[in-house]
């Protein structure tokens, strides 16, 4: 019972002691250090004339500029690109055969 208090005590005694080395080392740090030379004039200075910013201009946007880029479909003609989508077709001249009806005979 005495042992391990006895340790208990030397355990305790040696983290008071690297408490107390810590402490020590950082007051030496703290000796080493300079304290900053802060300017207190102004870091940036402004132009003497300063510049006049351009006038903004619209400018219409060119989607034709990424037409060759990725892998997107191209268009093969001038006529396709004005007209847009696909192709027109005539419209059917006849109707669809009709699907074949069940049997009355082949009931199941």
């Amino acid at each position: 019972m005495l042992d391990i208090q006895a340790s208990q005590l030397q355990h305790m005694e040696s983290s008071i002691n690297h408490i107390s080395q810590e402490k020590v080392a950082r007051r030496e740090i703290g000796i080493l250090t300079t304290n900053k030379n802060t300017s207190l004039t102004h870091k940036m200075v402004a132009p003497a004339n300063p510049e006049r910013p351009v006038r903004y201009i619209r400018k219409p946007i060119d989607y034709s500029v990424s037409d060759d880029i990725g892998h997107g479909v191209k268009v093969g003609s001038q006529k396709m690109k004005m007209g847009g989508g696909l192709p027109r077709t005539k419209p059917p001249t006849q109707k669809p055969p009709s699907p074949p009806h069940a049997r009355e005979g082949n009931h199941r």
